[in-house]
């Protein structure tokens, strides 16, 4: 999945939803160096794999349907 500007910004939402960049990773079940990385713009890709298994179910909350596929 690339990082587009609307996974950052549903990835900011979620930030403020969970309280910080930690909690968010820690509910993803990722390192909160690799949340870092996602919004510095470091990484701009997220496996198929992780992306369906763990990053998708908690951002969906905060993207639109369409954003999803």
């Amino acid at each position: 999945m690339k990082i587009t500007p609307s996974v950052i910004d549903a990835i900011n939402k979620a930030t403020n939803y969970y309280g910080n960049v930690s909690q968010l990773a820690k509910n993803m079940g990722v390192a909160h160096s690799t949340v870092l990385f996602w919004l510095s713009g470091k990484t701009s890709n997220i496996s198929g794999h992780l992306w369906m298994t763990k990053i998708r179910p908690v951002l969906a909350p905060f993207m639109d349907p369409d954003q999803l596929r």
